[in-house]
């Protein structure tokens, strides 16, 4: 097997190499998905700008254990630099430049580090919350945020609201609670990646923001490590939607990689339909996913916490409607009910089935969407910064939970801060 995997459009292979040689939207539909892990992958196309082609390079090979070059942080950051979304300055490579097995390094900066405040017996910690006021898909509204407040107070916390603008603010925070809508491409991922620069606990972290906003990672991670999923066919721009129909039958379900709330979610009933949405949603969003159609009358939210269970609700359909959001030409969106389930109720199988998924996407705070069909279980998302609001998925226990798991967090980051000082003295 190649330890080096080339990707990209127009590359042909060198024989004085040991490498493949793959187009990009073969790498991003399976082809040496099956590399060994830690194998490189080489992104040379032109354009790696967050969601193209080049992008999904990345970050299919993330998910499938193999090491990007540039990974998707570089191309994150490079965006952020005013690039138009294009992120063209990132190195390109010419593959006859490299000898077999060759090392590529890039100079990163520096990691800043929050300074060191005392922690004599019970000291009390601050811990940002990042709330927008007016943020129309916030994932907790502010009287939930009270309640978590109340509980942090009671392992010695100090809740500090944070806006969009106040990132410099993490600099004299402890820990952080991101609770606007999570976007790689958006402040709260620039949140994160400060926050886990500065050695402090976050929730989301960057690299569930990253992995866990997408729906063709989640899908790959998920195939990968053998969690029931429904079929489904990463769409790249080559490929047509009789692709689709012939693997999955009709109705299939149409996503944008990176919506939520239903947004960007349409169900197909027809050739001439498919056709129709896929030409229209490529426009923006070039890679889609499409789904087998699993009709149920609610889907099951398990909320994980560091890998540990945390909370079970159902979330059921809008009236006369497929998904849980019915969004009409004027007003608010329809919504169906939320009903809270004692986690002793919730069928064990169910259970271990969000619990493997959450394991395959890492540590962290995850809402892991199920749905129950023809007697089984398969996971249809993998959500971080999922909503929690007092009296629907949680209450003043699981409150408290995440009010301790900061607690223990932020003593954790301090204790081995206080390991290092003292070997290097």
């Amino acid at each position: 097997m190649s330890s080096t995997i080339f990707v990209s459009d127009g590359i042909e292979a060198s024989p004085f190499l040991d490498s493949a040689v793959v187009p990009a939207s073969d790498y991003i539909q399976g082809a040496m998905a099956d590399a060994a892990p830690g194998t490189t992958v080489m992104n040379v196309g032109d354009d790696h700008a967050y969601g193209t082609p080049g992008y999904y390079v990345s970050l299919l090979a993330e998910a499938r254990g193999h090491r990007p070059v540039p990974n998707t942080r570089d191309i994150l950051a490079w965006g952020r630099k005013g690039n138009n979304g294009r992120a063209r300055g990132i190195p390109t490579f010419d593959p006859s430049s490299l000898a077999a097995g060759a090392a590529v390094r890039r100079n990163a900066p520096e990691r800043s580090h929050a300074p060191s405040r005392s922690a004599h017996g019970f000291a009390r910690f601050k811990v940002g919350v990042l709330s927008t006021d007016g943020e129309p898909y916030g994932a907790s509204s502010a009287s939930s945020i009270g309640d978590f407040a109340r509980s942090c107070d009671a392992f010695g916390l100090d809740v500090v609201m944070l806006g969009k603008t106040q990132i410099d603010e993490l600099d004299d925070m402890d820990a952080l609670f991101i609770r606007d809508l999570a976007d790689p491409a958006g402040h709260t991922y620039s949140f994160a990646r400060r926050a886990a620069d500065l050695r402090m606990p976050v929730v989301d972290d960057p690299v569930s923001i990253i992995g866990c906003s997408d729906k063709v990672f989640v899908h790959e991670r998920l195939t990968r490590h053998r969690v029931p999923v429904p079929r489904a066919v990463v769409m790249t721009p080559d490929l047509p939607i009789e692709a689709a129909i012939e693997r999955l039958g009709l109705p299939l379900v149409l996503k944008i990689p990176d919506g939520s709330f239903c947004i960007g979610v349409h169900q197909v009933r027809s050739v001439g339909e498919g056709r129709r949405l896929l030409s229209e949603m490529r426009r923006h969003h070039p890679v889609l996913l499409a789904q087998e159609y699993l009709p149920t009358e609610f889907d099951w939210r398990i909320g994980m916490l560091d890998g540990s269970l945390l909370f079970a609700c159902k979330y059921f359909m809008a009236r006369d409607h497929w998904q849980v959001l019915k969004y009409r030409p004027e007003g608010p969106p329809e919504q169906g009910d939320v009903a809270s389930v004692a986690l002793a109720e919730v069928p064990h199988a169910l259970l271990d089935c969000a619990s493997r998924a959450a394991a395959a996407m890492g540590n962290g705070l995850h809402g892991i969407d199920i749905k129950e069909h023809d007697g089984g279980y398969r996971v249809i998302e993998v959500n971080c910064n999922p909503d929690m609001d007092s009296g629907f998925e949680v209450a003043e226990r699981e409150w408290a939970r995440l009010a301790e798991w900061f607690r223990d967090g932020i003593e954790k980051m301090r204790g081995a801060d206080r390991r290092v000082c003292a070997l290097s003295a």
